[in-house]
């Protein structure tokens, strides 16, 4: 705990200096912080020795094991392994350290206002959904860079770039095939934007409010499509005390100021949004939260462009402690879970290995 709140400490203050002309490096310092943490981590998080153990168990094998019943990998993840086999996985670990921290300073860089690369960083480190949580669900983190690299090129411009990218993400994590859908959100007309949203919050109120009907139905795609992470519902449990106030309000608020937004960052509004009308799903399957993650990048960038549109400089401030209570209570509340706490409380480096992997 104490190594990542140093690490957030530091990265924080680089990416706010940043909008100084003289530091403009400051966002990219940041993103090297966090390159080093999570490329060098060892037994930090939950899943890391599972894919430790099955990396030394895989890549044993002259052939890629694609119908290897132990370890119940996607192909691509299966592939990296084969890739790696010979290289090791303290060198695999760091190459997707590498291409997290590029796809994420990418997408800060191009829809971030500078003056608030400060609140993407820190709610990135700090909110546990993101950086903390995601280093540990490897293979679902790899799917969602791949979307994030869609979004930073607007589905619409280039059909086949997208579907093959997102096909790319299916390989790592089948749960990707949610995201086809998106395609259809980028031929969208800006001009009927604020209708969209009208029809997500309406979409948002039928599922609060008749969610005992399509509870069955959740269901069954779940256990059908998505057997496989039904583990999943066990891994962190559904808040909806406060935790689920905050994510209604912020929810409204992307969407009520996704109008004021030029056309590229509408479209991230809109992406985000999508996180708030399957927020109340998580009632019925704790595993739809889970799939909410390939979501939540978006969301970042919705709250860092909001206060560019809050004149009143009081509701302004207002707003930004608003994220940075919330984000701090969350990482509070995740370092006192039963779940995470004894896989991420103490952080520990490969140079405390003897024998490297």
């Amino acid at each position: 705990m104490i190594a990542t709140i140093i690490l957030g400490l530091f990265a924080v203050l680089f990416a706010y200096s940043a909008q100084h002309n003289k530091t403009r490096w400051g966002l990219k310092a940041s993103f090297i912080l966090i390159f080093v943490f999570l490329a060098i981590r060892y037994k930090f998080g939950n899943d890391y020795i599972t894919y430790l153990n099955n990396f030394n168990y895989l890549k044993q094998f002259d052939q890629i094991k694609f119908n290897d019943g132990i370890t119940g990998y996607e192909p691509g993840w299966l592939v990296v392994i084969w890739l790696f086999r010979n290289i090791g996985f303290f060198v695999l670990i760091p190459t997707l350290a590498l291409f997290n921290c590029v796809v994420y300073y990418r997408f800060f860089k191009k829809y971030v206002p500078a003056q608030y690369y400060w609140l993407a960083v820190f709610v990135y480190i700090f909110y546990p959904e993101f950086m903390l949580i995601q280093l540990s669900a490897i293979r679902q983190s790899i799917a969602i860079l791949f979307f994030i690299t869609t979004l930073n090129f607007f589905p619409k411009k280039n059909a086949i770039h997208f579907f093959f990218i997102i096909g790319l993400a299916f390989l790592f994590h089948t749960s990707a095939i949610i995201l086809i859908p998106i395609y259809l959100l980028g031929l969208v007309k800006q001009k009927i934007y604020r209708i969209v949203g009208v029809a997500f919050f309406l979409i948002y109120a039928s599922v609060v409010l008749f969610h005992a009907v399509f509870s069955p139905y959740v269901l069954q795609v779940v256990e059908t499509y998505f057997e496989r992470y039904v583990s999943y519902q066990t891994a962190g449990g559904v808040n909806t005390g406060l935790g689920y106030i905050y994510s209604v309000v912020m929810g409204l608020l992307t969407i009520y100021y996704m109008r004021f937004q030029n056309k590229e960052t509408a479209f991230i509004f809109l992406v985000s949004a999508i996180s708030f009308i399957i927020l109340p799903l998580t009632m019925i399957v704790g595993l739809i939260a889970r799939l909410g993650f390939y979501f939540l990048p978006a969301g970042i960038i919705a709250y860092c462009n909001i206060p560019m549109y809050i004149k009143n400089p009081v509701k302004r401030v207002g707003f930004l402690m608003l994220i940075v209570t919330a984000t701090t209570y969350r990482f509070i509340q995740f370092f006192n879970s039963e779940i995470y706490r004894y896989a991420y409380e103490t952080y520990q480096s490969i140079f405390s290995v003897i024998h490297w992997q």
